[in-house]
């Protein structure tokens, strides 16, 4: 690729304004943002977002990316009904759309791969492949893996679009428009300064549940240890199935062991049949322990600052799962959240799960850092 020479910038914002257009003018002001390399916008599903396709159609001289979400995060903390903003510059991006997440394919993978131009990446420089994906296709997973291998292992974050936990459509911004049953991937690289990072707070509690029945196209574990799921994981729990409480299940989150590193299996929903669906994958004979809870935000102040350790950050970007808010909301530790990310240019939202190097995730938090050598 063509050496970049201009420094890495970014302008951002949020803006709660019910109008799509004032939003996005509120957000830039004058700026006409002609330098523009890469827009990104994260907005909530309330807004009319047939008139905010076209709103940043209009507002965006440059490749943009964009979905809706389960809340917005800004430097000052979660927010919620708006929209978050941004426009990188002294980056090359190059933004192509999966139109069909149902039949996407290896095949597909390959091509996307060869549209995006990683075929032509000098693997010493620095590049992240961004990954949006509808909130609701359930096939995050093998999306996630497969571009993951045809882009010949780029540096992969992202997340699933959400739609303030209704569950009932997510959108992904493509041409002026949003559409869901697809995906949307931008290839970013730049001089320096792009960093990834992943990160949860879930320590093992020792106790472990093996997955006797499941039905992995739905998310859905029907038994664990040989009995209904929803009491096994009552009884690791040290309760009854009917004392369990919304806190257990974000406090205590299923979590599997893979090379060397804990990946989370939160719990969407306890089913009335005694069966559990959570937001990622899983199959049968997986071996789960139960994870526990432990200083959420220490934690995330620690894994940012590692992350910029001699870095002058201009953008962080987080896909912080809707589980991390509902618990920080649970416990009033809002503040807490804002006082680490208000140290840095964070931008990010609440999304239906997360991806990183061709992971699917949840109950996690992934993202990347552009900036300058400090």
């Amino acid at each position: 690729m063509k050496a970049l020479k201009e420094p890495v910038s970014a302008s951002r914002g949020w803006s709660a304004d019910p109008s799509p257009k004032a939003a996005l003018d509120n957000i830039f002001g004058n700026d006409k943002l002609d330098d523009a390399s890469l827009g990104i916008v994260f907005a909530s599903a309330e807004y009319n977002l047939a008139e905010l396709g076209r709103a940043i159609e209009h507002r965006f001289p440059c490749p943009v990316i964009g979905c809706s979400t389960a809340g917005e995060i800004t430097s000052s903390g979660y927010q919620r009904s708006g929209v978050a903003a941004a426009v990188l510059r002294g980056v090359k991006a190059n933004v192509e759309i999966i139109d069909d997440t149902t039949s996407f394919d290896t095949d597909d993978a390959a091509l996307l791969a060869r549209r995006l131009g990683t075929q032509a990446l000098d693997h010493s420089e620095n590049a992240v492949l961004i990954s949006l994906f509808d909130g609701l296709c359930m096939r995050e997973e093998s999306l996630s893996s497969q571009i993951y291998m045809a882009t010949g292992g780029v540096p992969m974050v992202g997340g699933s679009a959400g739609d303030n936990l209704a569950f009932h459509r997510t959108s992904i911004y493509h041409s002026g428009a949003f559409h869901s049953r697809i995906g949307s991937c931008a290839l970013v690289h730049a001089p320096s300064g792009i960093r990834t990072f992943i990160g949860h707070h879930y320590e093992d509690t020792g106790q472990v549940l093996v997955v006797t029945k499941a039905e992995p196209e739905q998310r859905r574990i029907v038994e664990l240890n040989g009995i209904p799921a929803a009491n096994a994981y009552a009884a690791a729990l040290g309760t009854d199935l009917d004392r369990l409480t919304k806190a257990d299940e974000l406090m205590h989150p299923l979590m599997l062991r893979a090379s060397d590193r804990w990946y989370v299996r939160g719990v969407q929903q306890l089913l009335a049949d005694g069966s559990i669906r959570l937001y990622c994958a899983i199959d049968e004979g997986v071996v789960l322990h139960v994870g526990r809870a432990d200083r959420a935000h220490e934690k995330l102040g620690t894994d940012l600052n590692d992350t910029c350790v001699g870095l002058k950050p201009s953008l962080v970007l987080m896909f912080d799962c809707i589980t991390r808010r509902l618990e920080t909301e649970h416990f009033a530790s809002q503040d807490n959240f804002a006082c680490v990310v208000s140290q840095y240019p964070s931008m990010g939202f609440s999304t239906y799960g997360e991806q990183f190097n061709g992971v699917h995730v949840n109950q996690t938090v992934t993202g990347v850092v552009f900036g300058e050598a400090a």
